[in-house]
């Protein structure tokens, strides 16, 4: 319901100033849209209030001020909800929301992104909502794949990397100078499994022995043959399998798992760190099928050798279809669509 009386009731110059403040003695040109008493955007019945040229009190007629809620992040902190934290004052439609992040923010799960506006339908036409951002946003790091097992199973993709920040309703975010908008790396996926392979044997036909003999007449007498030695047959090649390399988490605010290195020798993959994702683990043998490597910040991770595929890159913005502005003056790694 408006805060003011709609036509054709009477309305006042004083019950203006009631709603939206002012400075006696009080005057129509205290009152223009997107001045110091009047925000922008602000409505009456009419439509727009004028924020310049001719003003009268019936464009103010089914008017009222908005809210503005400002809220501030201080210290370090995990998936902030922006709905959890906006407080009774919030009016459906007559809200203005500016969050400033002044901390490192991040996430401890790919699914959740380090700020999130809230679920659907937390917001109505006519709010606004702003994100000011003077320190670190990051998405969580993926989780790298496993390596293959050598039976040839096992093999796993690296996982798909967490979103700086998510909404569901238009935002506009500003990223001061020095300020970091970074998605999460994609993990890195698993290698397949190494081999060597051992050479066939020729055969041999063994010997066919000799009979006996007579030696120095018969007073020495017979002299007993050698029997015969069977022979060895020819061997075929042989494949000797190991576990592949595991694959590598990616880079983020809380980098992901390395992935596990198979069975038989492969080696789990390398740890990243906060900005890059770490090498993949190796396989061994004549064939050694290395683990991929995890994305660095905003970028996916890297396919294993013959095996799992790389974990897509977390996004800066996730607008899942919403408008986005963004005023950048930092670091943004990652899609912001």
């Amino acid at each position: 319901m408006s805060a003011l009386p709609s036509a054709p009731n009477a309305l006042s110059i004083n019950q203006i100033a009631q709603e939206y403040g002012g400075d006696t003695p009080h005057a129509l040109s205290e009152y223009y849209g997107d001045g110091d008493n009047v925000l922008d955007g602000a409505q009456g019945d009419g439509g727009a209030i004028p924020e310049s040229g001719a003003i009268s009190i019936g464009d103010f007629f089914g008017g009222r001020d908005r809210v503005v809620i400002n809220l501030t992040i201080g210290s370090n902190t995990q998936s902030y909800q922006i709905s959890q934290q906006r407080g009774g004052t919030y009016e459906a439609g007559f809200t203005d929301i500016v969050l400033t992040n002044n901390a490192q923010v991040g996430s401890t799960a790919v699914g959740t992104a380090g700020i999130f506006t809230g679920s659907a339908p937390n917001y109505a036409s006519g709010d606004t909502l702003k994100i000011v951002n003077a320190g670190h946003i990051r998405g969580r790091g993926g989780n790298g794949g496993a390596g293959m097992l050598n039976n040839g199973t096992g093999v796993a993709a690296g996982q798909i990397a967490g979103d700086a920040i998510e909404t569901t309703f238009p935002v506009t975010v500003v990223n001061n100078s020095g300020a970091k908008l970074l998605g999460g790396g994609g993990g890195g996926g698993g290698g397949a499994r190494g081999s060597t392979v051992q050479p066939g044997q020729p055969g041999n036909p063994g010997n066919p022995g000799n009979p006996p003999s007579q030696a120095g007449g018969k007073s020495q007498g017979q002299q007993p043959g050698q029997p015969a030695q069977p022979g060895q047959p020819a061997t075929n090649p042989t494949t000797q399998f190991f576990g592949g390399g595991g694959g590598v988490d990616g880079a983020g605010n809380q980098v992901g798992a390395a992935g596990g290195g198979g069975s038989s020798q492969g080696q789990a993959g390398q740890a990243g760190g906060a900005d890059s994702g770490g090498a993949g683990g190796d396989s061994t043998g004549q064939t050694n099928p290395n683990g991929g490597a995890g994305g660095a910040v905003g970028a996916a991770g890297q396919a294993g050798t013959q095996g799992g595929a790389g974990g897509a890159a977390g996004h800066a913005i996730e607008s899942n279809g919403n408008q986005i502005t963004l005023q950048n003056g930092g670091q943004v790694a990652g899609a912001t669509s």
